[in-house]
C-alpha cells in the first residue's frame, strides 16, 4: 500500500466553483482543479477539500467517481478524523500535535503520514490581511 496521496485530479464544474466561492469567510483562494487527498490506491470515490469555511464554519469537500459527484459539508469540530500525529514543534514546550486533516472514517494513511503532492493552498485575501494584522500586533523580541 502506498503512503502517497492519490494523483487523480478533477476540474470543477461551474456550479461547484460558484458553490465554493459562496462559502462565508472562505479560507483559501479557489482553484479550478482539485486533487484527491486520500491515500493512493484507495477504494471508492475520490475526495478533495473545495473550500474551508471561516472560524467555526463548515468546510466543503468534493467527492467524485467516474459516474457521480457530490458536495460534502463537514463541521470543523465534528467531521474530521481525530487521530493525532507527531508534535507540531518537537523541540518546543507545547504538547500540541498535528491532527489529521481528512474526514473521519477515511481510507488509509492520515494526512500527516503522506508527503503532500498538492500545492499549498493560498490563503484568501481576507485571511492574508488577518495574518498581516496579527503579525503587526506581535511583540518584538528583546
Amino acid at each position: 500500500m502506498s503512503s502517497h496521496e492519490c494523483a487523480t485530479e478533477v476540474a470543477l464544474t461551474e456550479d461547484e466553483y460558484v458553490h465554493f466561492a459562496q462559502v462565508p469567510d472562505g479560507a483559501h483562494e479557489l482553484v479550478d482543479t482539485l486533487q484527491c487527498e486520500l491515500q493512493a490506491d484507495h477504494p471508492g470515490p475520490h475526495l478533495a477539500l473545495g473550500q474551508a469555511g471561516g472560524a467555526g464554519g463548515v468546510d466543503w469537500w468534493l467527492r467524485w467517481s467516474a459516474t457521480e459527484r457530490s458536495l460534502i459539508a463537514l463541521e470543523e469540530e465534528t467531521g474530521y478524523c481525530e487521530t493525532s500525529g507527531p508534535p507540531i514543534d518537537p523541540q518546543g514546550d507545547s504538547d500540541d500535535t498535528v491532527l489529521c486533516q481528512l474526514p473521519s472514517g477515511h481510507f488509509g494513511a492520515h494526512s500527516w503520514q503522506m508527503p503532500s503532492t498538492i500545492a499549498g493552498r493560498v490563503p484568501s485575501a481576507a485571511n492574508q490581511q488577518k495574518l498581516i494584522d496579527l503579525a503587526d500586533n506581535l511583540p518584538l523580541p528583546d
